[in-house]
């Protein structure tokens, strides 16, 4: 609160306007895969919570639910693995969803594969949500038969495929 009745030269007078950094509860979550996937047009789950501070990340429906109206940042990196040999082009996106909506994609793709070959796709994006919008990824398109997907090793406890996020800034006013 400020207080209007102080002269300029008062100790305690204000000199700035706005706010230091104040957040209401902190949100921010960082999940990752336990098993390969390849199914299309569906949220892509997560197996393992490394944090979820807030509680806005559902590793089972892989849906992020923004809290509070902010500034939002993601982050996703994954490894795609494409069966070969293959003269043919091999592909897969990934999409970043806002309530169903694409407003980002990822997409790698590998030609002329003589065996087994991996390789990474990342995305990063930074939104403006509402409280109750819906965060998610989703495999766009992939090579039919099979030949790729996203892939994870549980039986070597490696995990190739992260996402992340966090609100950088609260919306205090609720308007964006």
């Amino acid at each position: 609160y400020c207080d209007f009745s102080k002269a300029t030269n008062d100790a305690g007078f204000q000199k700035w306007l706005g706010y230091v950094d104040v957040k209401s509860v902190p949100t921010y979550f960082y999940v990752q895969k336990n098993s390969s996937f390849s199914t299309q047009y569906v949220p892509i789950p997560f197996e393992i919570e490394r944090v979820n501070i807030g509680g806005a990340m559902n590793l089972t429906s892989g849906i992020f639910t923004a809290p509070r109206p902010g500034t939002y940042f993601f982050a996703f990196t994954g490894d795609v693995r494409f069966l070969g040999p293959s003269t043919n082009i091999l592909a897969l996106i990934v999409e970043l969803q806002l309530n169903g909506q694409r407003v980002g994609s990822s997409r790698v793709t590998e030609s002329n594969t003589a065996g087994n070959v991996h390789s990474e796709l990342t995305m990063q994006s930074t939104l403006n949500l509402i409280a109750g919008d819906k965060i998610s990824l989703q495999i766009t398109f992939m090579t039919a038969g099979g030949v790729s997907f996203l892939y994870d090793n549980p039986n070597a406890d490696q995990r190739f495929n992260h996402f992340t996020g966090w609100l950088l800034e609260e919306n205090l006013a609720g308007l964006l």
